[in-house]
């Protein structure tokens, strides 16, 4: 069975409320997820007279740990988990989902095989960089901004001084267990007291500039029906937009956000003499999804588009699609060594292994990059159900991290006989030293040592070196074993 929590506050109330005041559902699942730690980043946000725009930079990331603790029960097995953090501006209603944006790929996840554990008590990290969650600093200023005039301040008193805002951040669990399904309580929100919040200083107007105009004037989006590419095999949708600056010839940067909290890649334009600007993207999304909506959020400069509703149809057969398809790209990030590092075991020498299934005859080249520098190349023919494997190195470095932990944003990227690109697989990893005395797999205390925190290890699968049978050595008689006795001790030797 599966459950999803979507609420710190509420899960502690289905993990030891009930069983108290109803043994008979002790027997069922249980499972809680809450903050064990999290980063205090030096947020500010700029202004240019009219509006708050821009982060200053630089801008560190917010990274932190939640604590899962799962029960399957009496009858049950955890089978898996996933946690990740979720942002949120206070002037919205936190009891209402969306209100919160979610970052469902940058928390950590778990899978067990059997035999598998009857409960989970572990530390899970979240890393979110500022590019992720800059643009909710800059929303949280201008919310203040919005409720300050409001109560009748104009520009001149609204940018007049330092202000600050708040964004929420709670925990999310998804977790599968077998057994008995415990009962969901409901979600309880009373405040935003109940969450950790990030403090964002709205930096008041520097009196000696100038009065600088809006610089981007509107901002419209429109989705087609998203379908399946006849080039890449992918379901997408073509988005369509247009920018209007206040000035011709300016560079616009931004990205697509949907409502499930994906985001695309960083986009550039630039606007005509006339200060305009009309384009299209290509907008991957999930076959399973009945429908969805998206928008654009300015990078470059503050600004939002409209929401764009769209629905998806990528139900065609696979047989129409099988001399489209590409090898299908798959990447695996193992651990290959530990270096001890300010009395910390921190991961040191890592391998990346690409590997890519054929769908149908096709050529090119793959490559995977390690914060987008290239870690190996392959060039590939491959053909249906044939699987190609290539593999590359990197080194990871702790100096200068005021954390024992680092984020490693790792891709695999293939590319047909054309040179476009036909499948892209990207994944970050979060590292995270350990103590030396601590057991790297119990992540309990060893030696007498408990650790402050649960210990988390990579739980990606190391690759397996399978080597061949040694051959019997030829039997010595006793005669050789009295005559050479030193020589069969250095033998029995490790």
């Amino acid at each position: 069975m599966k459950n999803r929590y979507l609420s710190c506050t509420s899960l502690l109330l289905a993990g030891t409320l009930f069983p108290a005041l109803y043994p008979s559902l002790a027997a069922a699942d249980s499972a809680d997820t809450f903050l064990q730690w999290m980063s205090n980043p030096d947020v500010s946000v700029a202004n240019n007279g009219n509006r708050y725009t821009s982060l200053v930079s630089p801008t560190a990331p917010l990274q932190g740990a939640f604590i899962v603790q799962i029960d399957a029960g009496i009858s049950g097995r955890v089978k898996s988990w996933k946690s990740w953090p979720s942002l949120a501006l206070e002037p919205d209603n936190p009891a209402h989902p969306g209100a919160w944006l979610v970052f469902e790929n940058d928390g950590d996840s778990a899978s067990y095989s059997r035999p598998r554990p009857k409960s989970v008590n572990t530390a899970a990290p979240f890393f979110l960089d500022s590019d992720s969650y800059g643009f909710l600093a800059v929303e949280a200023c201008n919310a203040e901004a919005a409720r300050l005039a409001g109560q009748g301040l104009d520009n001149s008193a609204i940018f007049a001084q330092n202000r600050e805002a708040k964004i929420a951040v709670r925990g999310n669990l998804d977790y599968s267990t077998t057994g008995i399904t415990g009962q969901q309580t409901p979600e309880e929100v009373d405040s935003w007291n109940a969450f950790k919040a990030i403090t964002v200083t709205c930096l008041k107007r520097d009196t000696s500039l100038s009065p600088v105009v809006q610089t981007i004037e509107d901002a419209t989006l429109s989705a087609q029906t998203a379908q399946i590419s006849n080039i890449s095999g992918a379901c997408e949708m073509t988005l369509t937009g247009q920018i209007i600056s206040a000035e011709p010839h300016k560079q616009v940067k931004f990205r697509y956000h949907d409502n499930t909290g994906q985001q695309s890649d960083e986009k550039t334009i630039t606007t005509n003499g006339f200060g305009e600007s009309s384009f299209e993207h290509s907008y991957p999304v999930s076959a399973d999804t009945a429908d969805g909506k998206v928008r654009m959020i300015g990078s470059s400069h503050a600004f939002l588009s409209n929401w764009a509703d769209y629905e998806v149809n990528c139900s065609a057969a696979p047989d129409e699609l099988m001399t489209h398809l590409p090898p299908e790209a798959s990447l695996v990030v193992a651990v290959q060594k530990e270096a001890i590092h300010r009395g910390m075991a921190c991961p040191d020498n890592l391998n990346l292994i690409g590997k890519l299934a054929g769908r149908g005859k096709s050529s090119g080249a793959a490559a995977i990059l390690a914060e987008g520098a290239i870690k190996a190349l392959k060039a590939y023919t491959i053909d249906q159900e044939e699987t190609v494997f290539f593999q590359g190195p990197h080194s990871l470095s702790w100096d200068g991290l005021a954390f024992m932990q680092q984020s490693v944003t790792f891709r695999l990227n293939v590319t047909n006989a054309s040179g476009d690109v036909v499948d892209s697989v990207e994944k970050t990893s979060v590292f995270t030293c350990r103590p030396i005395t601590a057991s790297p797999l119990a992540g309990s205390a060893a030696d007498g040592f408990a650790p402050t925190a649960p210990a988390r290890q990579n739980l990606i699968p190391r690759p397996t070196l399978r080597t061949a049978p040694l051959l019997q050595q030829k039997q010595e008689n006793p005669q050789q074993k009295s005559q050479n006795p030193a020589r069969l001790k250095q033998r029995k030797a490790p």
